[in-house]
């Protein structure tokens, strides 16, 4: 069934077409996007025929994920540096990392954010400082964010919750994308993987993406990962202080203070004066004169 998004915005006139042609339809485009607890992402048409699927192939020094075909070719490559702070995301064409074949590349537009508000910059368009192709906003715990075009008012995608049933669980991790006609549906896909991959960079959502949400629930005993907040607040706590004792050592070995910390340099100190005391005595030297 195709619907327009929304009865406010009009359908943009222009195609907008980043990724491929071939993800330009000419009339508007209702997806469902379900996210798993590793990151990937599989995208159905409503008859839950798959369209697109995202994979994380993540390196030593990068998150990634590859966009693929329903039939696993790939499409782009979604890739972000690890432990850097600016949460800039680049896209290449197909499964290249290659600096040439850069499609475009996100920003979030502040350091600290409660909400989601990612910039988005073609790479083959010369903008001034600070001006922006795409604008994603919104809020993503409420599956409410919004794709607009620059700084107008055109409206590209828009993201929302499904309607299921009260009984339903993990109903958190699906929900559904509208795409506007003449929008590039794989690029729309790809911001969103970009957004979700973003939310789970924090060391408390690393350790639940371990293990499948079906593994958290038989091993404890039935409760969903939502209920045992306070356990991985616990196991964070201990993994930063783990962190800390190594570091404190490491740059106790690194000053020369780490002798200070060693109780094999004891024994051996007072060992030497207790055989330097014994000779003394032996030779008739007063033990107080030692």
């Amino acid at each position: 069934m195709m619907s327009q998004i929304s009865d406010e915005p009009a359908a943009v006139a222009t195609p907008v077409c980043v990724i491929g042609p071939q993800f330009v339809t000419p009339n508007p485009l209702e997806v469902i996007v379900e996210t798993n607890s590793i990151g990937s992402l599989l995208v159905t048409d409503v008859n839950h025929k798959v369209m697109l699927k995202a994979k994380t192939c993540n390196t030593t020094f990068h998150h990634q994920l590859l966009l693929l075909h329903a039939d696993d070719r790939p499409i782009a490559m979604v890739r972000h540096k690890m432990m850097t702070g600016h949460k800039r995301w680049k896209v290449y064409l197909g499964d290249s990392v290659a600096k040439s074949d850069i499609i475009f590349s996100t920003q979030a537009a502040h350091a600290i954010q409660s909400k989601t508000n990612v910039h988005v910059f073609l790479a083959k368009n010369k903008r001034k400082k600070g001006k922006w192709d795409f604008m994603i906003k919104g809020s993503w715990s409420r599956r409410n964010c919004t794709i607009w075009m620059g700084d107008s008012a055109s409206i590209i995608a828009q993201m929302h919750t499904m309607d299921v049933p009260e009984n339903a669980r993990f109903v958190k991790d699906r929900f559904m994308l509208g795409v506007n006609a003449n929008v590039d549906y794989a690029f729309v896909v790809s911001l969103i993987a970009i957004v979700d991959a973003t939310k789970r960079t924090s060391m408390k959502n690393k350790l639940i993406e371990v293990v499948t949400d079906g593994v958290i629930e038989a091993a404890l005993g039935g409760l969903a990962p939502t209920s045992i907040g306070p356990w991985f607040d616990l196991l964070m706590r201990i993994e930063v202080l783990a962190w800390a004792s190594r570091w404190l050592v490491g740059l106790c070995y690194w000053t020369g203070l780490a002798t200070l910390c060693d109780p094999s340099c004891y024994y051996q100190i007072a060992m030497t004066d207790s055989t330097a005391t014994s000779h003394r005595v032996r030779r008739g030297i007063p033990k107080e004169k030692v």
